[in-house]
This record gives structure tokens, sequence and C-alpha cells, in this order.
């Protein structure tokens, strides 16, 4: 489902573009220096948002 919305196209199993874009929005985070959250994968699900200290 995330994949799709996020990407406006159907399921690919092995397109990695999802995974890129989550990986940049880390990068962003950091940059910026966030540290209230991190974005978790979980893996067969997708991701979550993590209170720092959780």
């Amino acid at each position: 489902f995330l994949y799709q919305q996020a990407l406006r196209r159907a399921y690919a199993q092995h397109d990695r573009s999802l995974d890129m874009h989550v990986s940049h929005i880390r990068r962003k985070l950091l940059a910026v220096g966030y540290e209230a959250a991190r974005v978790d994968t979980v893996w067969g699900k997708g991701y979550v948002l993590v209170r720092a200290g959780a």
C-alpha cells in the first residue's frame, strides 16, 4: 500500500525506489539534527517512526 501510494505505480518486488526515498528521509532528518524519533524498517511490513529512547 505505501509503495503504491508513494510512487503511484504497481508494486514491483525488486524495485528499491521506496527504500531509497526512506534512506533520503533518514539522511535529511539527521542533517537537521532531528533526534526526537527515527524511521525503522519493519521487515515484511513497512516502516515505523520510533521515538528516541523507546
